[in-house]
């Protein structure tokens, strides 16, 4: 599934034959034959829209079918440890999905549109599937114009956060799409205990917009990302952060990360966030991806350091040692791929480098103490969920 805004398969092959130092996809092994890999939902049903968490001792992952929204657990290798489970019989079925760990159980947020209006569900449910309460009625569109586009969810020490992409218009004839980003903090049975909070808003001709919300749990509370550009920007992206206190309620003013850059991601490692930024117009004073550490508050601790000519970055998670960094491959022959790449501390390619798929199939990145782990939907048709477990060397 393409991320949207990434590139058109032809680029990478003129950005290739414009002198960019773009790779040979052939080069790389699957990540499956250096660890694990396997598909998860069924033989022939439709799947997609997973969401995969680490809880210390195993892999929760939840996915979509037409029948509702499965579960299944894995162990650090990914081999199953019970049979997949449907927490939420859904009708409609639903458009987007977010999981979390919650210390003793498990929680699921989803997005799906009932009489024409979108809304967002939340349940608490335990390890064997069982709901631990009803589910929770979080936000519901106003008017059928407002669509949700993606969520957020994370954990804190008492609370979550809930973060969303929003899409509506004004009924104007012209320039009427607008962008906006969301965010609520919930009690831990998912109850709001705020209003829900814009954290910005765009036109979406400017040429960029409200986009890529982004919830990292770090220490007792939790990062908000997103990117703003800001009223009057044609082409400036930048990333601005928010941190939010156990009670996943923001505090603080918003910081502004990057002038002009995308972030593709960030992830917290015990003590920093590594985040990685990307620039779709690189220019000779920055490659195309830069890896900076920052603190609690959004405090830059490094000079941003650059990665490498890459056109896309969609994940970053951090490993003991280092962090794993989920990117697009291609080469000059047009082909492209999923990989994923080693990085130390300070953001140095580290040489390893894996393929999770033939396509560029983004999903989520999950770091734990013996590697790095990936959910993502293939391109096949119909569509299908898979899960890898890249091991540490």
């Amino acid at each position: 599934m393409r991320r949207a805004g990434a590139p058109a398969r032809g680029l990478p092959l003129l950005l290739c034959a414009l002198g960019a130092s773009c790779v040979s996809v052939e080069r790389y092994k699957p990540c499956g034959d250096q660890g694990t890999e396997l598909r998860v939902s069924d033989e022939g049903a439709q799947a997609g829209e997973e969401s995969l968490v680490w809880t210390g001792h195993e892999f929760g992952l939840v996915w979509v079918q037409q029948d509702g929204i499965h579960f299944q657990r894995f162990d650090r290798s990914a081999h199953p440890l019970a049979r997949a489970a449907i927490v939420v019989r859904a009708d409609p079925v639903p458009l987007d999905t977010a999981l979390a760990w919650t210390g003793s159980g498990y929680a699921v947020a989803w997005l799906d549109e009932r009489d024409d209006l979108e809304g967002i569900h939340f349940l608490g449910f335990a390890s064997d599937g069982t709901p631990s309460g009803d589910p929770v009625d979080v936000a519901t569109a106003d008017a059928p114009s407002f669509r949700r586009t993606h969520i957020e969810l994370a954990p804190t020490d008492s609370a979550f956060g809930l973060a969303w992409n929003g899409e509506w218009d004004d009924g104007a004839w012209f320039f009427r799409e607008y962008q906006e980003v969301f965010y609520v903090a919930l009690d831990r049975s998912g109850r709001p205990t705020r209003e829900p909070a814009s954290l910005c808003r765009s036109h979406e001709w400017l040429g960029g917009g409200c986009s890529r919300a982004r919830l990292v749990t770090a220490g007792d509370g939790l990062g908000i990302f997103w990117i703003d550009p800001g009223e009057g920007s044609a082409f400036d992206d930048p990333t601005w952060f928010l941190p939010a206190g156990a009670d996943a309620v923001p505090f603080g003013a918003p910081v502004q990360l990057s002038d002009d850059r995308l972030m593709a991601t960030a992830s917290w490692d015990g003590g920093l966030y590594g985040a990685v930024f990307e620039d779709p117009f690189a220019s000779t004073d920055y490659l195309g991806l830069q890896f900076v550490t920052m603190d609690l508050r959004g405090t830059r601790l490094s000079v941003p350091r650059s990665i490498e000519w890459d056109f896309s970055a969609w994940d970053v998670t951090s490993v003991p040692d280092g962090y794993v960094l989920g990117r697009d491959l291609y080469d000059e022959l047009d082909n492209e791929a999923t990989g994923l790449t080693g990085l130390d501390r300070d953001g140095r390619l580290e040489g390893r480098t894996c393929t999770v798929d033939r396509y560029q199939a983004q999903g989520r990145l999950v770091g734990f103490d013996g590697g790095a782990a990936v959910a993502w939907t293939d391109g096949e048709d119909p569509r299908g969920v898979h899960l890898a477990v890249w091991p540490l060397p």
